[in-house]
């Protein structure tokens, strides 16, 4: 063979390529498996959404695409990517695993197109988003079994973010807007010397130097859902025990918070010093401050199980079995 032949034969893309194939042929079924597939996602194209008022689609992926039109909801087109991604990158877990036919799995399809039909009836969309993705690991589960379920938990889990928020916000991040606010006057008070008033989510100096109304956008939320996604992506690939990568996972709620409660803070703080406007400044152009903060604490805390984790692989057993084999 020549040179150039083999400089072809193990280009990159020919490794991708064959390890796409390995992949494949390591899945019984797969064709029958695909065509199960693409029967469910045929079902929800024409029969997903009656919602028609909203979006003039009866597919629940039109109802998605017209919902994504919104920046704050826009990441989910790419969470799929972001899967199938994943099971690549973790191709030498599942790959060489048992796989078959586990009939209990039919249970997670019948009670996914329960739940569709329930948000069909209902016109509640997202119910039926929940339907579909619920008989879609069933069908996973039907096919591969059990084992192969639990493998792919995580970066099936991910497609929850391909939900979009709700577009009333108010009753979902209320406990936050006050949380935050609550912790903002205290530590102003306490620490920072700043007389802070709360009325609801709205902060007011006593001297009457600023005033804030905290908003449903200003709760974290949006950050929160970011670092969720993160976050499970990071557990997913770091080399910790289950019970830390659902630590992991849930850090994202009180980072978040603390995030905020900085972010707030420091508007409190440069609107006492250098008046209201200034601090509205701070407010619009500093938001990510609440993500960075957040994320710097969960990756300290994934660095941190990792790091134990090492420690505990790298204890060598041997010379406890040399002293009882003497």
């Amino acid at each position: 063979m020549s040179e150039s032949e083999q400089t072809i034969s193990s280009s990159p893309i020919d490794k991708v390529f064959g390890e796409l194939k390995t992949m494949r042929d390591s899945l019984p079924h797969f064709y029958l498996f695909l065509a199960t597939i693409c029967i469910w996602f045929i079902h929800f194209h024409f029969l997903g959404n009656s919602a028609r008022g909203y979006v003039d689609s009866a597919s629940l992926f039109g109802w998605l695409d017209w919902v994504y039109q919104d920046p704050d909801s826009e990441y989910g087109r790419y969470v799929p990517l972001v899967v199938l991604f994943l099971m690549y990158w973790k191709r030498d877990a599942w790959v060489p695993m048992d796989k078959s036919i586990w009939l209990p799995a039919s249970v997670l399809i019948v009670l996914g197109a329960v739940m569709h039909y329930a948000g069909f009836i209902t016109q509640l969309s997202r119910l039926s988003f929940i339907g579909f993705f619920l008989g879609f690991y069933g069908i996973i589960g039907l096919f591969y079994g059990l084992k192969f379920m639990k493998e792919v938990f995580f970066p099936f889990f991910l497609f929850i973010f391909c939900m979009p928020l709700p577009a009333d916000l108010d009753g979902l991040t209320l406990p936050l807007r006050v949380l935050v606010s609550s912790m903002t006057v205290w530590f102003s008070d306490s620490f920072l010397g700043i007389d802070v008033i709360r009325q609801g989510t709205i902060l007011i100096s006593s001297s009457g130097d600023f005033k804030y109304d905290v908003a449903p956008a200003c709760s974290g939320i949006r950050s929160l859902t970011s670092l969720f996604l993160l976050t499970t992506i990071f557990a997913y690939t770091g080399k910790i025990p289950m019970w830390q990568r659902i630590t992991v996972i849930l850090s994202a709620i009180p980072f978040a918070i603390i995030g905020n409660w900085i972010r707030l803070t420091s508007v409190v703080a440069v609107a006492e010093t250098w008046g209201e406007e200034t601090g509205k400044t701070i407010e619009q152009n500093l938001g990510f401050v609440t993500f960075l903060v957040a994320l710097v604490g969960v990756m300290t805390l994934l660095w941190y199980f990792e790091k134990s984790s090492s420690k505990e692989d790298d204890l060598d057993p041997a010379p406890k079995e040399s002293a009882i084999q003497e």
